[in-house]
């Protein structure tokens, strides 16, 4: 039957595969006629008004997807991520607060969140945010070496160090191998640290 929701729906994210973006929202539009609740017809929608640069009209899809489903975890993400990178940066902020009370041991999602403390300034909340990660999962490479970035930037060098070679144990990164021999330069200790900056070199 072509007045299905899941046809109208397949044909959104065929037509959305092949870059036909305007024509995809008609059809994800169609199959949430047929289906106002259809949660997956909105999240398309909305992934793909945001590739068209539609900013406002897929946070306000998101909402509608929220408004449906006050615990569906990803609209939440997805709409703070817009907002950050509109500007809206404490909107953002106020967002991951809201899904951080649905989903909190989501330790990706506290990365993010201190992510965006971080860019607002808000050191001390960033590291708390980055430090709760790793107490999810201890193995969290990024949030590691998150942390010792902005103790680097505090001029806590030698904490930074601590963090910094903690996440390359479990994650090799030119990026953090770089910051280590930065860190090491701004302590004076320009051999250890040209010996970081070639390891990332060569990891490039």
């Amino acid at each position: 039957n072509p007045k299905q929701p899941i046809v109208m729906f397949d044909l959104g994210v065929a037509l959305s595969i092949n870059n036909q973006l305007d024509e995809a929202i008609l059809f994800f539009d169609k199959s949430v006629e047929l289906d106002p609740k259809n949660l997956q017809a909105f999240m398309r929608k909305a992934i793909t008004l945001n590739r068209l640069d539609r900013f406002n009209d897929s946070i306000d899809c998101y909402q509608k997807i929220i408004e449906l489903n006050p615990n569906f975890v990803d609209a939440y993400i997805n709409q703070a991520e817009i907002f950050n990178s509109i500007g809206k940066t404490e909107v953002s902020l106020h967002v991951y607060k809201k899904v951080l009370k649905i989903d909190p041991n989501n330790a990706k999602l506290f990365i993010k969140y201190g992510n965006v403390c971080s860019k607002l300034g808000r050191v001390d909340e960033a590291l708390n945010a980055y430090k709760k990660s790793i107490e999810i999962k201890s193995n969290n490479a990024g949030a590691l070496a998150n942390i010792g970035y902005l103790l680097k930037k505090i001029n806590k060098y030698n904490e930074a160090i601590l963090y910094l070679k903690k996440s390359i144990e479990i994650t090799v990164d030119p990026q953090v191998y770089f910051n280590i021999g930065a860190v090491y330069c701004s302590l004076g200790n320009y051999l250890e640290g040209i010996v970081y900056f070639d390891k990332a070199i060569k990891l490039k």
